[in-house]
């Protein structure tokens, strides 16, 4: 049987108004073998460690009347699972329209409660496992609660609102109503929250198994121990609660890690030496309470060699310890001196006393310490005490204690106007408000840090001091929860140097490369018709491999998946995008780019997906190859500085039809890596979820086979482009550009290259031109006549031949008249029909040739 105590908060212990939530509810449950169980007052947290133990088994009785007497006004859970025979459904959105599409795939519940916000319904236990369902922001839309999961009960404190949770019915009285959901709810919820437009993440989805680093793990167990440590110092948490809060972590956690198993007593360790540091170097002491349930041989073993000195003293305690001082010593005696010193340590440290209690204590020592103190001078030396060694006159002191602390859990940097942690696989930028809370929390005493903005000033100020940057060596690489690949293919441990910002939730396993057989079948009925089938495969592999490295910039395409409607686009997009995690995707789609914010969202990223382009809006050219080649921009996050960044995303669309843009250049055009999709799927063959599946059983194949190719790219310096991404590029070319179109497609040009004599059937050496005029005007009874395109002046007209010239050897010459005026031809370059006489291998007398 476990003994626990409500938790000694000093907020908590001063509230003697507590209804008796757990005493008054908890029996009816017992009575019907239900297991619940006691959680911190106003919190959702239970208080025992090994609750999910009775997931499947009821209560003891005499645990059940332990917990009863011992924890009367604690909130109240329910253990999920076959021993309560119940699941729950939390809908955690507060956008009606998807809470009904959730609502209307669920069984009529007869119970339902209320919270803060959404809704939690109630289910017979069928087996089902726990899932969460969230868009790609990490925004919760619903989950599913499961066995060893618990959920609080009605009429418990809501922690955010102060107030009851709120259901339509007490759940005990209608747990044998309760109906069953279907065995493929969670897909069939996913696949209805897709075609509602909703994009999904994979996190959380119980069919995707992801690993996390073992430097992940290790890092997130030491910030664990470092907060849990703080609950200790504050009084929320005994030790022996901190430990056992810090172990059931652990177990959580570690389920999937790739690396070597957890070694908790590390960060047990690691909790006390926080604690150390709170108490010895800092000078605080440890609250009352702290200790509960310690046995001495357990302190002994965690080296726990605080004394009583090092604790809280009550109101009683510092009373008696004056008394018998001022007995043990004279007035005005140096010792006497020195044990009202001691007491006003204890007054500046102990957080349990109340201000009432506080001035008694020093009224005391002022009309009974016999040494002739005022009561100024005494709240004077309390004020300076409770300052500590950091006076706290100065922001910059604050700003390197701050410091100081962070790094005690993990390094910490500052990266274009943001603070970053090292994760222990990656960098993750530290939110501010947690920075800013920390600071108000434990410096807010201090007159530096009064103010909020004080505290923003020390918080901008800590970006300055720390190191500047999160990359230090100048490697790419694909950053796998088992180490860090190089473009080399050789797996290193991660390393802060690298820079990396996220970590796959998965394994490199080059034994399994190619080991993905419904990715291929999906490949093969996309193009398996196709004559350049094998160029597409290739080229796919490299896209996928480019993307992975962050090598965008440097192979400067983007990836277009362009056809027919139904054909296959979306779900090869949604399986690219899917191999990466949420942190490192962006989604601004091309028309976009001009934004003067919207880009920033793809700094640190390493693909950029758009699932549809614009038909009717244009592309700035400028702004598209400024970002496919990776060039230097600014940008601005939220609430950050304007700071400069280059973009490493790989871009990905998927569309029904050809980028528009008003850039004519070959610059725009060569940009680009078009994968043809030309067979739509049959209506009775379509599955929504189909991309979804192959990332779940196969990305880790996927991903090995994609960064073969990594030998290949390297030695070409380019992508493999297949013959029909040459054709659509053509065609995109000529739709963008009405001269182009007219000298490739009218039938009215030939280049000088192709014009052949008749009569000998042998290419012509004779050179020949056309006089731009002449020219002109047939273009133009081109464009308003068979060709419906839209013409450009004559003075645009030159500039987009000028631009032609090298791609179609053709040469543009000025020629100055002798009235002075100029004659613009074309030179290797005549229309279908013009004599011979027409063109002219001299200039003519008096006329001196101009190149362009």
């Amino acid at each position: 049987m476990m003994t626990l105590r409500p938790p000694p908060h000093k907020s908590l212990r001063m509230r003697t108004e507590r209804q008796p939530i757990f005493a008054q509810t908890a029996p009816r449950y017992y009575a019907k073998g239900l297991p619940v169980i006691p959680l911190y007052p106003e919190e959702k947290k239970p208080i025992p460690n090994d609750w999910s133990r009775y997931f499947d088994h009821p209560v003891e009785p005499e645990q059940q009347q332990a917990w009863i007497e011992q924890c009367p006004t604690s909130n109240i859970g329910i253990v999920l699972g076959p021993q309560s025979g119940i699941v729950m459904m939390d809908i955690d959105t507060v956008d009606q329209r998807l809470t009904s599409i959730i609502q209307s795939l669920l069984p009529t519940s007869p119970w339902c409660r209320i919270g803060k916000k959404g809704m939690m319904l109630a289910f017979k236990y069928t087996g089902l496992k726990t899932f969460r369902i969230k868009n790609t922001s990490g925004e919760t839309i619903c989950e599913m609660l499961s066995a060893r999961t618990q959920s609080v009960l009605p009429p418990s404190i809501h922690p955010d609102t102060k107030r009851p949770y709120e259901a339509n019915c007490d759940l005990v009285d209608v747990v044998h109503m309760l109906p069953a959901l279907d065995q493929q709810i969670e897909s069939m919820l996913r696949a209805a929250l897709q075609e509602a437009g909703v994009e999904l993440s994979h996190s959380g989805w119980t069919r995707v198994v992801d690993f996390a680093s073992a430097g992940s793990r290790d890092t997130s167990l030491t910030e664990r121990a470092g907060l849990f440590a703080y609950a200790v110092m504050r009084g929320d948490r005994s030790l022996k609660e901190a430990i056992g809060m810090l172990q059931a972590y652990a177990a959580d956690f570690v389920e999937n890690v790739a690396g070597d198993p957890i070694d908790v007593d590390k960060h047990v360790k690691n909790m006390i030496k926080f604690l150390h540091r709170d108490v010895y170097d800092k000078q605080k002491v440890l609250p009352s309470g702290w200790d509960d349930g310690l046995t001495d041989e357990e302190k002994q073993a965690y080296s726990l060699e605080f004394t009583k000195e090092q604790e809280e003293w009550g109101f009683d305690d510092l009373k008696q310890f004056l008394l018998d001082e001022f007995e043990r010593f004279p007035k005005d005696s140096p010792q006497r001196s020195q044990s009202i010193d001691k007491a006003l340590h204890k007054v500046a440290t102990t957080s349990s006393l109340n201000k009432l209690e506080e001035d008694r204590i020093l009224d005391f020592i002022s009309t009974s310490g016999g040494m002739g103190l005022k009561l100024s001078s005494l709240k004077a030396r309390i004020k300076e005490l409770r300052m500590g060694e950091i006076k706290g006159q100065d922001q910059s002191e604050v700003a390197r204690a701050v410091i100081k602390d962070l790094e005690q859990m993990f390094p910490v940097r500052a990266h274009n106007g943001f603070l970053w942690k090292w994760a222990g696989s990656h960098w993750e930028k530290l939110d501010d408000n947690y920075v800013l809370s920390k600071i108000s929390a434990d410096y807010g005493h201090l007159t530096a840090c009064k103010k909020f903005n004080d505290i923003r000033g020390i918080h901008n100020l800590m970006k300055t001091i720390l190191p500047q940057g999160i990359r230090t060596l100048d490697v790419r690489g694909v950053n796998f929860a088992n180490g860090f690949l190089t473009e080399d293919l050789k797996l290193l441990n991660h390393d802060p140097g690298y820079g990396m910002i996220y970590t796959l939730p998965f394994r490199y396993l080059p034994e399994i490369s190619g080991n993905c057989p419904m990715f291929f079948e999906f490949l093969k009925k996309s193009w398996g018709e196709d004559e350049d089938y094998q160029q597409k495969l290739d080229a796919i592999q490299e896209a996928l491999a480019v993307t992975l490295f962050g090598l965008g910039p440097r192979f400067q395409r983007a990836v277009l998946l362009q056809g027919a409607p139904k054909s296959g686009k979306s779900q090869l997009l949604k399986i690219a995008q899917s191999l990466v995690p949420d942190n490192a995707r962006a989604a601004v789609p091309p028309n976009e780019w001009a934004d003067k914010f919207l880009p920033t969202q793809m700094f640190e990223k390493i693909i950029n997906v758009a699932g549809e382009l614009s038909e009717k809006k244009l592309v700035d050219g400028q702004r598209f190859k400024d970002i496919i080649d990776g060039a230097e921009m600014s940008g601005q996050l939220k609430g950050g500085q304007i700071f400069r960044f280059r973009p490493i995303c790989t871009h990905w669309f998927a569309s029904n039809h050809y980028p528009r843009t008003e850039d004519t250049s070959e610059g725009f055009n060569r940009r680009w890596l078009v994968l043809q999709f030309n067979r739509p799927v049959k209506a009775s063959e379509r599955r929504l979820d189909l991309g979804d599946v192959i990332v779940v059983e196969e990305r880790e194949a996927i991903v090995a086979w994609a960064v073969q190719s990594m030998s290949r790219l390297k030695a070409h310096n380019e992508f493999t482009l297949p013959d029909s991404h040459k054709q659509t590029m053509r065609e995109v070319a000529n739709l963008n550009n009405s001269v182009r179109f007219f000298l490739t497609e009218s039938g009215k040009v030939r280049m000088g290259a192709l014009q052949q004599e008749a009569s000998a059937g042998s290419r012509s050496s004779a050179p020949i031109s056309v006089v731009e005029t002449k020219l002109y005007q047939t273009y133009w009874s081109f464009c308003v006549g068979p060709g419906s395109a839209k013409p450009v002046g004559s003075t645009q007209f030159r500039a987009k031949m000028r631009e032609l010239a090298t791609e179609f050897g053709f040469k543009l010459t000025i020629r100055n008249t002798e009235l002075g005026g100029q004659e613009i031809q074309y030179e290797n370059l005549t229309l279908v029909g013009s004599s011979g006489s027409q063109s002219t291998s001299t200039a003519p007398s008096g006329v001196k040739p101009i190149a362009a």
